[in-house]
Order: C-alpha cells, then structure tokens, then sequence
C-alpha cells in the first residue's frame, strides 16, 4: 500500500500541477480571448463540474450502504451546478445571487425527484441524504472556484498546496513519529506529532508559494498555513465520520490504495471556506 502511494500520489500532483498550467496557459494565451468577458477559470470550472458530480455519486454509495435510498441523479447534478455556480454568476452582474438560486433550486430538486419514483418512505431520510451528498461536495466546492476566480492560479495553487502537504507531511511524520492518538475512535492513524508535522509543511509550503508570488506578506503566508493545515485535517475527519457510519472503508475505488474522491478530496473540501475566508482576510 506505501508502494502504491508513493507511486499514485506523485502523478497525481503531476496532474494536479499540470491542469493548473494549462487553465493559466488558457486564460494567458490567444485562445482565452474567445471565451465571454470574464471566463477566466473555464477549464477549472469545468473540472469542479465533473468532479463536484462524481463526488456526490460517491457520497450516495455511503448513504446507500446506510440502507437509504438517496436520488443519485438529483444529487449529482445539484453537486455540480453549486460547484460551477459562482462561475457562472461572474459572467452576468445580474446573476450574482445565483450560488442562493441554486441552493434553493437544488433543494427543491430533492423533493420533485422524490416525488416522481412515488415513494413515501423514507422521504425524509432519502431527501436528507441527497441534499447532503450534493450540499457537501457542491457547497464547498464552490469555494475552491471562488479562490480560482478571486485569486488566480496562483491563490488556487498555494489553497492546494497548504492542504497537501499537510496530509502528505501528516501521514509521514505520523508513520515515523506518531505516538500520541488525536482520535482513536474516528481515525486511528492520526497523532498530534503527524499533525505538527502537517502544520509546520504547511507554513513552509504557503511561504515558500506566497511571497515570491507577492500574494502574502511573510507573517500572512505563515498564519494561513498555520490555521489552514488542521481546518483541513478536520475536513478529513469529517469525511471518516461519515464513512464510520456506513461502514465503508473507502468512498469509492477510484484510486488504488487511495479509495475514493472524496478520499482525496476530503480535506481541501473542508479547508475550502476558512481558506478564501483567510485569502479575503490576509490580502485586504
């Protein structure tokens, strides 16, 4: 399984590296003067699209194994159109509210597809379910965009890094070093010597990113590796809780030895807000 990771982790951070040059390439090049006025960010958008999607497919697979009935379809596609939203709400002045429209709409998806496999029971749960597959990955995916649209590639790189690193520097510290549970009965592998470990990664990651970018001053840079490495560790746990709870090992098999999406994409989701929140804070 370390074998694997070593091999997996490093190509998709090669990937991860490359998507965001090429949407930098897109946006600089003669090509991104054919998309509409303020389109910067398509090709990430896009991104958020496909993945916001199938990370609420997967969110369904838990709560299938829970033994409800969410409406994956509905959920899937309120998932996608929270992410892409504030995209598309750049393009117009007068689609500014449209993240709030959405979130309403989506909700009211929930109940209408419901309604159309004409069932009753369990309304409640399955609804639930589906509002929270799409609510979870969707509602917090739309940060992400917001720091790609706010902050440039540049905002986006040093967001992903910051959460990154933490978990790769956490895992590693944790395998050498761990001695001291953080919490044993939700992810017994974690330990408060993994997550300093984490945290100082994160701090170096986020100067070493920020200020030759002049994105951050020095303290800046190191406050917003600081506070985001254990938001992010919480968005890992939050993901543990829910997959406890269905009695899954993994959200998906997606990626070998890694699981699921969401598996990779837990903590990022969850540093999401408090991460554009520090950007809007850090660079005023």
């Amino acid at each position: 399984m370390v074998r694997q990771r070593l091999i997996y982790g490093p190509l998709m951070i090669a990937g991860v590296v490359g998507l965001l040059a090429a949407d930098w390439k897109l946006e600089q090049s003669d090509y991104g003067h054919l998309l509409p006025p303020r389109a910067d960010g398509a090709l990430f958008a896009a991104l958020a699209v496909v993945l916001a999607a199938v990370g609420g497919l997967e969110m369904c697979r838990m709560a299938r194994a829970k033994g409800l009935r969410p409406l994956a379809a509905a959920a899937a596609v309120f998932a996608a159109a929270l992410a892409v939203s504030p995209f598309l709400a750049r393009l117009d002045a007068r689609l500014t509210m449209l993240p709030v429209w959405v979130l309403a709409g989506g909700v009211l998806l929930a109940f209408a597809a419901q309604a159309a496999a004409r069932r009753t029971e369990n309304a409640i749960a399955n609804i639930a379910a589906t509002v929270l597959a799409a609510g979870y990955v969707g509602g917090l995916a739309l940060f992400v965009v917001w720091i790609r649209l706010d902050y440039a590639t540049t905002g986006l790189l040093l967001y992903l890094a910051a959460v990154k690193f933490t978990d790769i520097a956490a895992w590693a510290t944790g395998m050498r070093f761990g001695r001291h549970k953080m919490i044993p009965w939700l992810s017994p592998g974690k330990t408060w010597e993994g997550l300093a470990g984490g945290i100082v990664a994160a701090v170096g990651v986020s100067l070493a990113i920020a200020v030759p970018a002049g994105l951050l001053g020095v303290w800046q840079a190191a406050v917003f590796g600081l506070v985001l490495a254990p938001v992010g560790q919480l968005g890992d746990l939050a993901e543990s809780l829910l997959k406890r709870d269905s009695g899954l090992k993994d959200s998906g098999s997606l990626v070998p030895s890694f699981g699921g999406l969401l598996d990779i994409l837990d903590s990022p989701l969850g540093a999401a807000p408090v991460g554009y929140l520090l950007l809007k804070l850090l660079t005023v």
